[in-house]
């Protein structure tokens, strides 16, 4: 199977009822577009879950090509490709965005396996982005299985750090990190 066969299975999988199975093949199919540099047109998909947008920006070839190349280069940061769109019968082309509209949602499990435990009471967490801009601290009481689901904005790349706090009010000194992240079906 090529590459684009593969990229064409996992964003067919991406339109799934299962919102973890569907996360994940977005995942892999983003990830895979950008290291093999292919665009929606180069592997001919219609998914909901890729937006192609034209901008309100045009230029010719002899004069504000720089508006492509930056455009390039916004559009790379974030996950996105940009392409030219070729006015019918001029010279005038306009710059057009495409890539994947999608959240993540981050599940933050903590454990207490020091003996006897009052149980998990909340967690606390923070994100760092690539750029060491530091979000503000927030903490959600955990659910029945000492867990809190967290919303991560597409093209989020950092860290998550978070600590856990038990019902008597016992925590870590500092926050911890995971060294990667693991995304997991509902039948896991």
């Amino acid at each position: 199977m090529d590459i684009k066969d593969k990229i064409r299975k996992l964003l067919a999988l991406a339109d799934s009822p299962n919102d973890n199975e569907a996360i994940a093949a977005l995942t892999k199919a983003r990830e895979l577009m950008a290291r093999h540099k292919l665009t929606e047109r180069d592997i001919d998909i219609k998914s909901s879950k890729v937006v192609t947008e034209l901008l309100d920006i045009y230029y010719t070839a002899q004069s504000s090509i720089w508006a492509l190349k930056l455009a390039d280069v916004i559009s790379e940061s974030c996950c996105c490709k940009s392409y030219s769109n070729r006015m019918y019968r001029k010279k005038t082309m306009q710059i057009g965005i495409v890539g994947f509209k999608e959240d993540t949602e981050v599940t933050i499990t903590a454990t207490d396996d020091n003996g006897p435990s009052s149980g998990i009471n909340y967690i606390t967490y923070y994100t760092v982005d690539e750029d060491n801009g530091k979000s503000r601290e927030m903490t959600e009481a955990v659910d029945e299985n000492n867990s809190i689901t967290i919303l991560i904005e597409a093209n989020f790349k950092g860290q998550i750090y978070a600590k856990a706090t038990d019902n008597v009010g016992h925590e870590i000194d500092h926050f911890v990190t995971p060294d990667s992240a693991v995304i997991e079906d509902s039948d896991k």
